[in-house]
């Protein structure tokens, strides 16, 4: 495919792409002169950054493209990685899930039980762009197994 084809076949779902950088760049300029925009830090402002490119896309392009809201959540969950994440706050996080989910005494070795209700979910290894192993999903523990 040749770089005009891409460009004609993105313009579909992504839209013109001076329409998509006014309507993306209308996003950074109103949220930067915003009270939040100081007290964040570079990866909730890049992450917002990113989200205005996506607005442009969704209201230049096609909105139905489920794509662009993919992107928004993802880079939402990235932003939200970084808000008040001081170990502190972690380790409260944790313990406080912990403390919900725990039952019974400790078992003889001092470690916690949970319920059985709470398991492991089976977990399938994609394979890598930069894989070399052709089976990666052959190493991968699926639930109940012991490595």
């Amino acid at each position: 495919m040749t770089t005009t084809e891409l460009l004609s076949q993105r313009q579909d779902t992504h839209g013109d792409f001076n329409e998509v950088a006014r309507i993306a760049q209308q996003f950074r300029k109103m949220m930067r002169v915003e009270f939040g925009w100081e007290h964040m830090n570079d990866a909730q402002r890049e992450a917002l950054d990113s989200m205005a490119s996506k607005f442009g896309r969704i209201a230049s392009g096609d909105p139905n493209f489920r794509d662009h809201w993919d992107d928004i959540a993802g880079y939402a969950t990235l932003a939200s990685l970084h808000c008040d994440s001081g170990t502190d706050t972690i380790t409260r996080d944790i313990a406080t899930v912990v403390e919900k989910i725990q039952i019974g005494p400790l078992d003889t070795e001092g470690e916690e039980r949970f319920p059985s209700i709470v398991t492991m979910p089976k977990v399938e290894k994609k394979k890598g762009f930069f894989s070399s192993n052709k089976n990666e999903t052959d190493n991968v523990q699926t639930e109940g197994e012991v490595g």
